[in-house]
């Protein structure tokens, strides 16, 4: 496999496991491409070379190379093994997230820092451990991947509570960049409203934002009331776009029908 295809096939699990546990997404990747050789060794798809000491799942015994007193010296020992190179990037995000020894990585978002501390903390015994890691994601930009993908969610239901002659659209944005307004429409195409203020949403923050990586997060809800007569009776689709402020848009939709 190529590198440009073994990036593009652990990115999108890198990229979870930076949401869900605070690992940037670039550290994974690089540490993917070095422990295994861009996966061409990668025995029981086990892309970090993770031990099994205490593991409870299937085991493999393989022999590796380790510093000892700066020199390498060829070891037996046993490793974990996965259905799939998913699975070890979700194993590899938690036993570094579970492991008190990695606390100072989780939800930094600076790749250097990061590769640095991971080889204090004893990941590694190869000297040159972590400026290899750095390496990787600089030659290959793998930084890109530590931008996470923008979100926008329009709560349910769009009607939400009935004010007179209107119905209330609301819901939530986030990106990376922060967000610079809300643009509402009916039907992809007819424009209804612009927002550029927004309100707090602390349960967004906690849902999708336990790490920081967005900014903003926590003032991130919008709604707009809308008369009725914007929108002529029948089924129509409620189109919200979330533009970040380095112009990339997230859409959401839902179906709404007006009588």
């Amino acid at each position: 496999m190529n590198t440009g295809k073994f990036i593009s096939t652990v990115a999108p699990g890198a990229q979870a496991t930076m949401r869900s546990r605070g690992i940037v997404s670039s550290l994974t990747i690089a540490q993917a491409a070095l422990e295994s050789g861009w996966g061409v060794h990668a025995p029981g798809n086990n892309l970090f070379g993770i031990k099994a000491h205490g593991w409870s799942g299937a085991t493999q015994i393989l022999k590796t190379e380790e510093y000892v007193g700066g020199k390498p010296v060829m070891i037996r020992d046993v490793f974990r093994v996965y259905d799939s190179w998913a699975k070890s990037i979700e194993d590899h995000a938690a036993f570094l997230s579970k492991n008190s020894r990695y606390k100072n990585i989780i939800g930094v978002l600076n790749y250097r820092t990061v590769c640095n501390r991971i080889q204090e903390d004893g990941y590694a015994t190869a000297q040159g451990y972590a400026q290899d890691l750095i390496n990787l994601v600089e030659k290959y930009k793998l930084y890109k991947y530590d931008t996470l993908p923008a979100q926008t969610c329009i709560d349910i239901p769009v009607q939400g509570e009935i004010i007179g002659e209107k119905f209330k659209v609301s819901g939530w944005a986030v990106n990376f960049s922060g967000i610079a307004r809300v643009d509402i429409y009916a039907d992809g195409s007819r424009g209804l409203a612009s927002i550029r203020s927004f309100s707090e949403r602390p349960d967004v923050s906690r849902a999708v934002n336990p790490f920081g990586w967005y900014k903003y997060a926590q003032k991130s809800g919008f709604s707009h009331e809308i008369p009725y007569g914007a929108i002529p009776s029948g089924t129509h689709t409620i189109d919200c776009a979330g533009i970040g402020k380095d112009g990339s848009v997230m859409w959401a939709s839902k179906s709404i029908s007006i009588r």
